[in-house]
């Protein structure tokens, strides 16, 4: 028996060591009690304002292997456009591997489908918008309170 341990030692150590150290884990703190009023609610869609370089609603209608790209229906906030890229360096294709399935490379990165229509909140990085599935981003129909709140918003609401 105790052979058998120390002939199997060796692989097991070797298999240990040969797997790959990188990981990206994506891990969201989402508190009820940071939304569970009218007050803070409001807060924390006024905080998520503050922290975005752009806030707007769009539709995805196109995505490829260098960009996804949204149709702008409204602006909160950023740069006045009627299209937003999201490019490759934060966006996968993976239809280019044969299973037509698509995927950002960070795993915190939100997943977008074609047609549908998003509230996104943006930040930028290295020039590039990004969204973080940890933020408010979703789908617009799952965002009438964020709406209400982000049209009645004024300087005074914005926390520092």
């Amino acid at each position: 028996m105790m052979k058998n341990i120390f002939s199997i030692a060796p692989i097991f150590f070797a298999l240990l060591f040969a797997t790959p150290t990188d990981a990206n884990a994506c891990w969201c703190r989402k508190d009820p009690a940071e939304t569970n009023t009218p007050k803070k609610f409001r807060k924390a869609v006024a905080r998520s304002f503050r922290d975005s370089t752009l806030v707007f609603s769009g539709t995805v209608t196109e995505r490829n292997g260098e960009h996804l790209k949204f149709e702008v229906k409204r602006i909160w906030k950023g740069k006045n456009q009627t299209e937003v890229f999201f490019t490759s360096g934060n966006y996968f294709d993976s239809s280019k591997l044969g299973n037509n399935q698509d995927y950002f490379v960070d795993d915190c990165a939100y997943s977008f489908r074609v047609g549908e229509t998003y509230l996104v909140y943006a930040e930028t990085e290295n020039g590039e918008y990004y969204v973080s599935k940890c933020g408010r981003t979703q789908i617009l129909t799952d965002t009438t309170q964020d709406v209400e709140v982000l049209n009645s918003l004024t300087k005074k609401d914005v926390p520092k």
